[in-house]
């Protein structure tokens, strides 16, 4: 969750969600890593979008910066599931995983602001034997 608390902190105060993060590794765990692999086909096209619609490609910051936001999203994508699948108490479905989606793109190209995410994201150039993980952990960095 350490990418997903990134891109809330690139989310001016006055818009950002309040979301209850506790017990979300049980309900991503319960809800939605069971179900998840059914899925591959639509979140590979969803990065593949993010990808190619990147507005960090053209701002200069870097190729590891592409690359990390896109673990970025593929994290927040994943806790953004959790929420959902944990909002309607049922497991990762064709609906939960379309509202996941959207509430990913609204914060990642409405409400966050580009400066200050591709600044945060951009911090990966500095560091080329970083890895870039995309699991649903709290200690991801």
């Amino acid at each position: 969750m350490h990418h997903y608390r990134l891109v809330l902190g690139a989310i001016p105060d006055a818009l950002r969600p309040v979301v209850a993060l506790d017990g979300l590794e049980d309900a991503y765990a319960g809800r939605v890593e069971p179900c998840w692999t059914a899925f591959a086909g639509p979140v590979r096209r969803y990065l593949a979008a993010k990808t190619f619609g990147s507005w960090l490609a053209y701002q200069g910051y870097g190729l590891r910066t592409i690359v990390f936001s896109l673990a970025v999203a593929l994290s927040t994508l994943k806790v953004n599931a959790a929420i959902e699948c944990a909002k309607r108490a049922s497991p990762l479905d064709r609906e939960t995983l379309t509202a996941g989606i959207r509430k990913t793109d609204e914060m990642l190209l409405h409400l966050a602001s580009r400066e200050q995410l591709a600044r945060a994201l951009s911090g990966v150039e500095a560091r080329p034997g970083a890895r870039v993980d995309a699991t649903f952990s709290p200690d991801v960095r």
